[in-house]
């Protein structure tokens, strides 16, 4: 094994390699069979990640010699792999947040943001985050792209000084499109003046003006002079096609250090209940119980996200009450939920930019499940079977709600309901919090003491960050 990689590239292009190839050239394409629905995974991103996942046990156990390798799996792929198959796509993680695989105990979470290149007028600075993956984006402005400069400072008055010379920094301008606005004297005089589109500039207050359309020189001559300390400025158009200066947007790659920490739990049973297992159903319990233990951590790793979303969501932005007002049935005034649910999409939006479509996924306890349900638009999902944690409830109104029973006994929980809705992108830079496996399940060999027990004890090694809490929201169900 291990003939497909001699030297470890990017996770995601590490994953799609050994996507493709077979066990026996080092990769996991056995695991990802197109032609089997049981095996394939959809998701082209899942599909790579789970591979790394994957890739990172058998490079630890690679470190093993065969003996302890042996006793810890009980064969190579038998058991461990198969578990990390099934698990680690179905975590519900991958539908909510970023899910950014390690290669290492010790790596780093990647997210972008958009750095404003160029001066533009007063809306835009250069150096300043067109957008922030923290904040969203800081300024309401819209017209970076496009022809429009708005309120460019030529100069600032001095209370003595009547003309004032600039180059524009957009060229060639087109005619008919400079405008003057400054204001003298804590507005008790106004100055608004245009070009001509002929190269002079005329208005109130303006004595003489000039504009060269090429270059982008102006003069300007005011009848007062412009007050101490304010800036003069001028809006204008610009004709993109030829211009030598197009604005530029700075794209940096912002990683920051993670490090995978371990989530153990051990586990013991009777070795004579293993042998009448054993004998009598022809059934490995070390196995099942392996199965079992790792469906609990698959839980706990799932819980301890949601856990972080909800902390980072802080106070509910919003209630729906059970009692149906006027005459309506409650499965009609059920409905209505999605009210404050678009709310949450909006205050999500208003905050980061992100979120215009509404919301992505709801995660619900078990009172606020029941209003869902009953809600008109509600479709449900196929029923799961032997879940131990949170699992897809269905859709409303196309967006996938999944209940955590756990979710009602959380700090802040109220006791008629509690829903926690966020917002994930169509990429992985998209989303509020980063959830980076390194080893998804490993295990202690299995040992036997006079008492007659035996005992293993399992782990999962993975960090998480929390990127930008704004994008999680809660709304509370009240009487």
């Amino acid at each position: 094994m291990g003939k497909v990689l001699n030297t470890r590239m990017n996770a995601i292009d590490e994953g799609h390699l050994l996507v493709s190839e077979s066990i026996e050239n080092g990769g996991w394409a056995e695991y990802f069979d197109e032609s089997n629905p049981e095996m394939w995974i959809e998701d082209d991103y899942i599909r790579a990640a789970t591979a790394v996942v994957l890739q990172n046990e058998r490079n630890e156990l690679n470190k093993l010699n065969e003996a302890v390798r042996t006793q810890q799996t009980g064969g190579f792929v038998d058991q461990i792999f198969p578990l990390i198959r099934a698990a680690f796509p179905n975590l519900i993680a991958h539908e909510l947040f970023s899910v950014q695989p390690l290669q290492q105990e010790n790596g780093q979470i990647t997210y972008l943001n958009f750095v404003y290149g160029t001066n533009k007028g007063s809306d835009f600075v250069k150096g300043q985050r067109a957008f922030d993956v923290m904040t969203g984006m800081p300024s309401n402005a819209s017209n970076y792209s496009s022809e429009t400069v708005n309120t460019e400072v030529i100069g600032a008055g001095t209370g003595g000084v009547f003309t004032f010379t600039y180059t524009l920094l957009f060229i060639p301008v087109r005619p008919g499109t400079l405008r003057f606005v400054h204001d003298h004297s804590a507005g008790t005089v106004v100055t608004d003046g245009i070009d001509s589109a002929n190269g002079t500039i005329t208005g109130t207050n303006i004595a003489a003006g000039t504009i060269n359309y090429e270059t982008g020189a102006i003069s300007i001559t005011f009848t007062i002079a412009p007050t101490n300390v304010t800036n003069i400025t001028c809006t204008y158009e610009y004709q993109s096609e030829v211009s030598p200066t197009t604005p530029l947007i700075d794209v940096t790659i912002t990683s920051t250090a993670i490090k995978a920490v371990r989530n153990a739990l051990r586990f013991r049973y009777s070795m004579d209940g293993a042998y009448e297992a054993s004998g009598q159903f022809g059934i490995n319990l070390s196995q099942v119980l392996q199965s079992g233990m790792a469906a609990i951590v698959a839980a706990e790793i799932d819980r301890s996200l949601i856990a972080k979303a909800w902390a980072a969501a802080g106070t509910p932005i919003a209630t729906f009450s059970l009692t149906a007002p006027g005459a309506i049935s409650r499965r009609q005034h059920f409905g209505d939920v999605v009210v404050p649910i678009n709310q949450a999409g909006s205050v999500i939006y208003e905050q980061t930019h992100r979120c215009n479509n509404g919301v992505s996924w709801m995660i619900v306890d078990a009172n606020a499940s029941t209003v869902i349900k009953s809600a008109e638009g509600f479709t449900p999902a196929a029923k799961p079977e032997g879940v131990v944690g949170a699992y897809k409830l269905g859709y409303i109104n196309d967006v996938p709600v999944y209940v955590d029973r756990y979710l009602s006994y959380l700090p802040g929980a109220v006791a008629d309901g509690n829903i926690l809705v966020g917002y994930k992108g169509g990429n992985f830079f998209e989303a509020g919090l980063v959830y980076a496996p390194y080893r998804m399940f490993y295990f202690t060999p299995e040992y036997t003491l006079d008492d007659f027990l035996s005992r293993r004890a399992m782990a999962s090694k993975y960090g998480s960050k929390l990127v930008n809490g704004r994008m999680f929201k809660r709304i509370s169900i009240v009487p």
